[in-house]
């Protein structure tokens, strides 16, 4: 073909138009639609990811609330049954410390707290479990009633003691039975019209020093006041040496112990109160 013919100049225009349409195509931005199309996509990614996050957050919490429903000391046997253990006279220690955070003290103590974190044996074993909220809890309240002057020096501990410790150190944490043990508030007198004095009185101190007795003596009335040997132990505190210590080395007047003995409701088997006086001579006929 002869390269000046008319037919072979416009060949050779069709293939530089379509070279130039191809490079314009290369530079131009995608249509309208598909950018709204990629910023749809890139939403829903992000949508996604959210709730594969939110979605791990609530396994995480899932895994965690069945690990703990899975330990010993959330198990129903671990719970404490509190009418079996309120009628008793007296708690060891390490019994008061798991009842006051609601535990049955044979299944959560110390030693059970301890197994529980200590390392399994065997090359192949798990690792140690760590102290979580309640080990950490236990150890620091059995190390607080080690150190407290109301729960040590006997083994003999009277359960509302023990509650009224729990609740100075844990305040309203501890378990409603404990909280029961507890004397209620004394309500404001109504107002009336004075009336004329009543002709029974309340023995003054001096009336009840009469009888000097031993702290032997005191502790053989034990069938009558079982906590009699704890309330002895803490004397100083409770108010009962300043009531009927007699200066005299380890003597107490019997009358004024066992009338503070009646006012704090540790005598048992005892006639309708009246005044003091008149109760406190009845439990010595008793005696006699």
């Amino acid at each position: 073909m002869d390269i000046e013919s008319p037919l072979w100049r416009v060949h050779d225009a069709i293939i530089k138009t379509a070279q130039n349409t191809a490079i314009a195509l290369n530079k131009t931005p995608p249509p309208a639609n598909d950018q709204k199309m990629a910023a749809h996509r890139a939403a829903l990614e992000a949508m996604e990811m959210d709730a594969l996050q939110r979605r791990h957050a609530t396994l995480k919490a899932d895994v965690a609330r069945k690990s703990e429903a899975g330990k010993f000391y959330n198990q129903a046997k671990a719970q404490a049954d509190f009418s079996y253990w309120l009628p008793m006279d007296f708690w060891t220690l390490d019994e008061a410390v798991a009842l006051s955070l609601g535990k049955d003290p044979r299944e959560v103590n110390m030693a059970s707290i301890e197994r529980h974190l200590e390392k399994p044996k065997g090359l192949f074993s798990a690792p140690a479990n760590q102290p979580d909220a309640f080990t950490k809890a236990f150890h620091d309240l059995h190390l607080k009633a080690k150190r407290s002057r109301a729960m040590i020096g006997t083994e003999l501990l009277a359960p509302h003691d023990v509650a009224a410790w729990a609740q100075a150190t844990l305040g309203d944490a501890i378990p409603k039975p404990m909280a029961a043990l507890l004397p209620k508030e004394a309500k404001p007198a109504p107002l009336v019209e004075a009336e004329a004095p009543s002709m029974a009185v309340t023995p003054t101190q001096d009336e009840l020093k009469k009888t000097l007795v031993s702290r032997a003596a005191l502790l053989a009335l034990v069938h009558m006041w079982p906590t009699v040997e704890n309330d002895l132990h803490h004397a100083n505190r409770n108010g009962l040496q300043e009531a009927a210590k007699a200066d005299g080395r380890n003597q107490w007047w019997k009358e004024a112990a066992l009338d503070w003995a009646d006012r704090k409701g540790r005598l048992v088997n005892q006639e309708p109160k009246g005044p003091s006086l008149g109760t406190t001579t009845s439990i010595f006929r008793m005696q006699k």
